[in-house]
């Protein structure tokens, strides 16, 4: 959703969809490793990983 809002925003005031284009991108590589680094961790802690972690 970013990287759309950014398109919009860049593509309004420059009217160039190149530049569009590439701020979109890098707008959404930034927020998509911003998840990750942010997360750290699994997001999918499931039966397995339970079981894995409490078996004897």
């Amino acid at each position: 959703m970013a990287g759309v809002l950014t398109a919009l925003v860049v593509f309004a005031i420059s009217g160039s969809g190149e530049w569009a284009m590439w701020t979109s991108a890098g707008t959404a590589v930034a927020v998509w490793w911003g998840g990750y680094r942010s997360a750290g961790h699994r997001w999918d802690d499931g039966v397995r990983d339970y079981t894995a972690d409490t078996r004897d």
